[in-house]
């Protein structure tokens, strides 16, 4: 049975030692580059892998301090990964990386034992922060409850929604877009087909007016949609 207890064979003197996991290789190189240019941490970029199994392999045998992952994996949920890592009483650092700002599931995440939870659309200097707050034992959650409030003020992201005649469903895969998620993605966490998924896209570039993917991302991330 494979051993998630972090190994005991450490320095204290030694850089924190990080492990990446998307199955996304464009925004693991992204995320790669951010943190090996911040001069405020001391990171030490040890592995990088797209799978939960290929992660949980490696922090059996090698000493682990952070875990930066996303919540939706090709072989599992990030879900389950914490809870498998918390179970074996691995006290490594764990911090969410995803598209989704569902209250419940940021709150699921940290009631599994998450440290951080974060949008894909925070900006490097709010991940640097998280990632300083997680390490030192205060945790860090993205503000996800804007549209679990009652309140009645109007926000940008809904004067956009009534603007475009967007569909709850254009709205959820719009977000998943500008997060970064690829069609193929997008369909596995809403459970729908791909085609589904390229047709629902096709109607918000239609709406938007949008000539390609990277506008799209800007108006999402202008009118707070991410």
């Amino acid at each position: 049975m494979t051993d998630l207890k972090r190994p005991k064979n450490r320095s204290e003197n030694r850089r924190i030692q990080t492990i990446l996991v998307d199955d996304h290789a464009i925004f693991l190189e992204g995320l790669t580059a951010v943190l090996r240019r911040s001069l405020q941490l001391r990171l030490d970029i040890a592995a990088s892998f797209d799978t939960a199994a290929k992660a949980l392999e490696w922090i059996s045998s090698n000493p682990t301090d952070l875990l930066i992952l996303d919540l939706f994996l090709s072989d599992s949920d990030g879900l389950s990964m914490i809870r498998q890592l918390r179970r074996a009483d691995n006290p490594l650092c764990i911090i969410v990386l995803s598209a989704s700002c569902e209250p419940d599931k940021v709150q699921s995440v940290l009631d599994a034992g998450a440290n951080a939870y974060l949008l894909k659309s925070e900006s490097p200097e709010n991940l640097i922060k998280a990632i300083e707050s997680a390490l030192s034992g205060i945790n860090w959650t993205t503000n996800v409850d804007l549209r679990a409030t009652g309140a009645n003020e109007k926000t940008p992201w809904q004067d956009f929604i009534q603007k475009y005649n967007l569909t709850k469903r254009e709205i959820e895969v719009l977000a998943l877009i500008a997060g970064g998620l690829s069609n193929k993605a997008i369909a596995r966490q809403l459970f729908i087909s791909d085609q589904t998924v390229g047709v629902h896209r096709k109607h918000i570039l239609k709406k938007l007016k949008a000539p390609n993917t990277a506008a799209l991302v800007r108006l999402a991330i202008e009118n707070q949609v991410i």
